[in-house]
């Protein structure tokens, strides 16, 4: 039974799923395991304490993470940085540096899976926070809508919260006003 367990062990070492270290501890272990079972005279505490060995490091395992989500949030980033000018400023303060904790964790190919979701959940939330310039109304796209909230705020009909009144002001001049309705229509008519 120890010779199948070394066997089945160094099966899943090959596959290279798991983490170096832990990999390397049942490599490790397959190897004292076979130079038990191939020495002479070997004992049966010997042998039990060899299949104990692989039955530890086997246990003992780390899978690396699956990288897949995290590589579609640092590419949705990407998208957002490389057109800052068209967000909110304050709503991407901190991205960059959210984006290069995510890259570093994606790029450490020991990267366990907890590290990969906590990545992926800090970059979500932060990406999450972009707010396009004259997305008044906040549903992520500009449109007529986001033009009559701009004038029905500048004719005081409506009140817009800070965040709205920051996306509103797509002329950058500091007020949410109607000289801020052309660019927006312009931009939904692109």
């Amino acid at each position: 039974s120890t010779l199948l367990a070394s066997s089945a062990a160094s099966d899943v070492y090959k596959r290279q799923k798991y983490t170096d270290d832990t990999a390397k501890a049942l490599q490790d272990a397959v190897a004292h395991a076979e130079e038990i079972l191939g020495k002479d005279g070997k004992s049966d505490a010997e042998i039990k304490e060899a299949y104990n060995q692989i039955m530890d490091a086997i246990v003992g395992l780390k899978m690396k993470g699956n990288k897949a989500a995290l590589e579609a949030m640092i590419k949705k980033a990407e998208s957002i940085l490389a057109e800052n000018s068209r967000y909110v400023a304050a709503t991407i303060e901190g991205l960059d540096e959210e984006l290069a904790a995510a890259k570093a964790v994606y790029e450490n190919n020991q990267a366990l899976q907890s590290e990969v979701n906590e990545a992926v959940k800090s970059l979500t939330f932060k990406i999450a926070e972009a707010r396009l310039l004259g997305d008044v109304d906040g549903d992520g796209q500009i449109t007529t809508n986001d033009t009559v909230e701009i004038l029905r705020a500048a004719a005081e009909i409506a009140t817009l919260s800070a965040e709205d009144a920051a996306s509103a002001d797509v002329n950058g001049d500091g007020v949410a006003d109607t000289l801020d309705a052309a660019p927006v229509s312009y931009t939904h008519l692109t």
